[in-house]
């Protein structure tokens, strides 16, 4: 794994840490699996992964559907879902 120093990733953890938080956190029995997990500190940039806000436009459904489709045209990849 990539080596990052502090002044190259700014006062971010480290990687490493983050990752092993995320997979801890994943691994977790009775996890919702349909919440939103990331780093609970300042600004949602650092700090323990834990469980955040979903916004209401990331569960309106016309919304996500536009944002699939653009998705698949911008990258060429159709997911048969």
């Amino acid at each position: 794994m990539a080596n990052f120093h502090e002044d190259q990733i700014g006062k971010a953890q480290k990687v490493t840490g983050y990752i092993l938080s995320a997979l801890t956190q994943s691994a977790e029995k009775g996890l919702d699996q349909s919440g939103f997990y990331g780093p609970t500190g300042r600004s949602y940039w650092v700090g323990p992964v834990g469980p955040h806000k979903i916004e209401s436009n990331a569960k309106d459904k016309t919304v996500t559907k536009k944002l699939w489709e653009r998705s698949e045209k911008e990258t060429g990849v159709k997911w048969n879902i």
